[in-house]
């Protein structure tokens, strides 16, 4: 999609956003660095005049979050039981409406562009991420480390435009309740 169709998405609201290269600042100690990537951001509850008109795109979007939402809740029922907690049910229950209006989860698009061996730099500095839980989905180019994403070692990896998706799953705002974890 050519960059001026792209900007039209940066609305600053929750929805679909997009963000240029250098958009995204990191702070890091004394040291303030722009991110060296583009990103668009995917909120489930996205409104119809919102989505590009690129063919199958929101479809397969959607039917990518519904999966990440299955696996998502597989993953808190299973930690509830591991966790030993008393109303496992909280846990799994306050996770339910991932992917509606009422969740403020959120998928996000990734792409890091080719870097010259002069502008060698990270593309995403370290950061802190937020919410319940986080799937990580990469290339086979992309060079994703916990809490960061770095610039490959490979010159061949580096000229080349590296792409991943972050799902960050969280509880509804809506929910209430609360988490009582027994002692081991």
């Amino acid at each position: 999609m050519p960059i001026e169709k792209k900007k039209a998405y940066f609305d600053g609201r929750f929805g679909l956003t997009y963000l240029s290269i250098g958009a995204r600042k990191s702070h890091s100690k004394d040291i303030i660095k722009s991110d060296y990537l583009e990103c668009l951001m995917l909120a489930y509850c996205i409104e119809d005049h919102q989505w590009p008109d690129i063919p199958g795109f929101r479809a397969k979007i959607q039917k990518f979050e519904e999966k990440c939402k299955f696996i998502g809740l597989q993953v808190f029922k299973s930690l509830s039981l591991a966790m030993k907690l008393k109303n496992k049910d909280n846990f799994f229950k306050s996770h339910l409406l991932v992917n509606s209006e009422k969740n403020p989860s959120l998928l996000k698009v990734l792409q890091y562009p080719p870097v010259n061996s002069k502008e060698v730099r990270p593309s995403f500095a370290v950061h802190t991420d937020f919410g319940s839980l986080m799937f990580l989905f990469s290339d086979d180019l992309s060079v994703l480390q916990m809490h960061r994403v770095v610039v490959p070692e490979d010159r061949n990896k580096r000229l080349q435009s590296r792409r991943s998706m972050a799902f960050f799953s969280n509880r509804q705002r809506s929910y209430v309740g609360y988490i009582r974890i027994r002692r081991w």
